[in-house]
């Protein structure tokens, strides 16, 4: 980035963490490193309740079942061997709960291990690389987030857009991301993140209603594409 810096009128980055960190660290002058988020393409990202009946329906699930989902590639960032062990001090409270985990990557046979090594085998389903992934938040209750680090953290971002109550670590940008629309916990730490999911499982449906339709309104006012194009025009005008 020092090296670099002089070649661009300006450098941005998706967090305002990282943003701060590399300033800190002086890659850039004050003012060089901007943040600017992701975009999130709210039309597509939204609840749809045949899509959530459909996903349930093919996977043989009661409607009364919690479902908590994770999507992302199957790599140490995203310290899933966290969320699994969380999964596993929720199932000894609640049998009525599975663990969807969507995406592929080079930790897949070592959790699959890990998970039967734990016994929670048979309530995780691995799906795989899915092109449907917003099917899978309308199809879940919660949205676990259990990352050692994140950028930006952009499936939390669509989760909430999906109106789904989210419980996520306190890694890179996801703080901002989250606000109060939330559960934020402490990263590598699966008591934690098992009772924040806990927290959001034992809301009344009234409460899980508003705090999802909070989520979605805090994703469309501050990360729809509408919203993002605007910044950049802003930048480039500027």
């Amino acid at each position: 980035y020092r090296i670099t810096d002089g070649l661009a009128d300006i450098t941005t980055n998706v967090s305002q963490e990282a943003a701060d960190s590399l300033l800190a660290k002086g890659a850039a002058p004050a003012g060089r490193i901007i943040f600017v988020p992701n975009g999130i393409d709210t039309n597509r990202y939204k609840f749809d309740l045949d899509l959530r009946s459909n996903i349930r329906s093919k996977n043989l699930v009661a409607p009364d079942t919690v479902i908590i989902l994770a999507v992302g590639r199957l790599v140490d960032a995203k310290d899933y061997p966290c969320l699994l062990d969380a999964f596993s001090l929720i199932i000894k409270r609640r049998k009525d709960t599975r663990l969807w985990i969507v995406g592929e990557g080079l930790k897949h046979q070592q959790l699959v291990t890990y998970a039967q090594h734990i016994n929670v085998s048979e309530y995780v389903t691995f799906f795989g690389r899915r092109n449907d992934v917003s099917s899978f938040y309308c199809a879940s209750d919660i949205y676990a987030l259990s990352s050692a680090w994140e950028g930006f953290g952009l499936v939390v971002a669509e989760a909430m857009s999906c109106e789904r109550l989210v419980v996520a670590t306190d890694c890179g940008g996801v703080k901002g991301v989250l606000g109060d629309d939330g559960y934020l916990v402490p990263a590598n730490n699966p008591q934690a993140l098992a009772d924040g999911i806990m927290l959001a499982m034992n809301l009344d449906d009234i409460a899980k209603k508003t705090l999802g339709l909070s989520a979605r309104s805090r994703v469309i006012d501050n990360y729809s594409l509408d919203k993002v194009v605007g910044l950049w025009e802003q930048l480039y005008q500027s």
